[in-house]
């Protein structure tokens, strides 16, 4: 007899989207098969023959509105930059060699237990950052920090913004 055409319809409409996803019929007859409703083999046949047809109805971009393709191209921008940017990171944890320290020499993480909680610090050479309460407060280079809970300064310190005086 099939299914009931209220049931079929939600079926199709939760579980189409799939197809546009790029998914096999394997997986999209998988998700079927997996629902709560616990369909039939015979159910997720007719279930799935029923996202072919409404796809072969209704293509993929018909009647989209033309900001729908800029907002999925944008998105499609994004994913590409996350990647490059994973990639990016990726290469930057392989730059340092076994013993700890990087290739070129420099050193690129300040060591938290250099850090003494009873000096003075000022702001490195070349940096500025504002107070965390006040942001009309800058601390310039050179400037003394004062002011600042301990675990604040640690953090500015293995920053790199801040140095003993």
């Amino acid at each position: 007899m099939g299914l009931h055409h209220s049931t079929l319809k939600a079926a199709v409409a939760l579980y189409a989207i799939l197809l546009t996803q790029g998914k096999t019929e394997a997986e999209i007859k998988e998700a079927i098969s997996s629902d709560e409703k616990e369909f039939k083999a015979s159910e997720v046949e007719e279930i799935y023959a029923a996202i072919l047809e409404q796809a072969k109805d209704n293509p993929p971009g018909k009647d989209q509105p033309d900001w729908v393709a800029k907002v999925l191209a944008s998105n499609e921008a994004v994913i590409a930059s996350n990647r490059e940017l994973v990639s990016a990171l990726e290469n930057f944890s392989t730059i340092q060699t076994s013993n700890g320290s990087p290739e070129n020499g420099h050193q690129l993480k300040i060591d938290v237990a250099d850090f003494d909680g009873e000096a003075e610090y000022v702001v490195s050479e070349g940096k500025s950052f504002r107070h965390p309460n006040d942001f009309s407060k800058e601390f310039k280079a050179g400037t003394p920090v004062k002011g600042l809970a301990v675990e604040k300064l640690k953090s500015l310190y293995v920053q790199g913004l801040i140095e003993k005086a």
